[in-house]
Formats: C-alpha cells, structure tokens, sequence
C-alpha cells in the first residue's frame, strides 16, 4: 500500500487515515476484552467510544455494499466520519493539519450524549 499512496497518486492524509484507523480498531478489540471479562459498566466514556468506532467501522466503512463504487474521496471522507466518533485526542497518528480539515467535530458519541 506504501507504493501507492500519497502525493500525485491519493490525498496527502491517506497512508497516515489508514494506519490510525488500525490502530483504533487494535483500541477498540482491547476495550472489547475489557468488557467481556469485567462487563460494559466497568468502561469509561472513551471506551464505549471505541466499541461503538469498531462496530460503525465494520457496517458502515469496511461492508460497502456491491452497488456501490465510491470514488476515493467518498472512501476517504467515510473514513473521517468514522474515525470522528472518538475524541479528537485519540486521533494521535494524524497531522493536526487534516484534524483541523477532516475530523467532523460534533463531539463523542457516548451514553451521556446520547441521552
């Protein structure tokens, strides 16, 4: 993927988007293990984050449906949706360059917030 990625062939934020995009999703299996052995009432706020990330991730980032054909920047801006539903301090791999252009603050997606 390194080949390519980046200027002249994709956005300038790609290969970075996508290795924080794994990272989270490393995040997200942990808080999973946190709440299969302790329950999900044992999470933090964050936490939570990062399950309700894995689980968007998956249905509405990886199981784009056959019909579709998202042309990279539609694949890219799915992307930063998703990886939105955390804070913005979890989106460490990033330059603050495309935080500041990409991420769609509209705050976390918590229990709290939700309510």
């Amino acid at each position: 993927m390194r080949r390519g990625v980046g200027p002249g062939r994709t956005r300038d934020e790609h290969l970075d988007l996508a290795g924080q995009l794994l990272s989270l999703l490393s995040q997200a299996r942990d808080a999973r293990e946190l709440a299969e052995l302790l329950g999900d009432s044992a999470l933090s706020p964050t936490e939570r984050d990062y399950l309700r990330y894995a689980e968007l991730f998956y249905t509405e980032f990886v199981d784009q449906g056959g019909h579709e054909a998202l042309s990279l920047d539609q694949t890219l801006a799915r992307a930063w949706h998703v990886a939105s539903l955390l804070p913005r301090r979890e989106l460490t791999m990033v330059a603050p360059r495309y935080l500041e252009e990409y991420y769609e603050d509209r705050g976390q997606v918590t229990e709290r917030s939700q309510s």
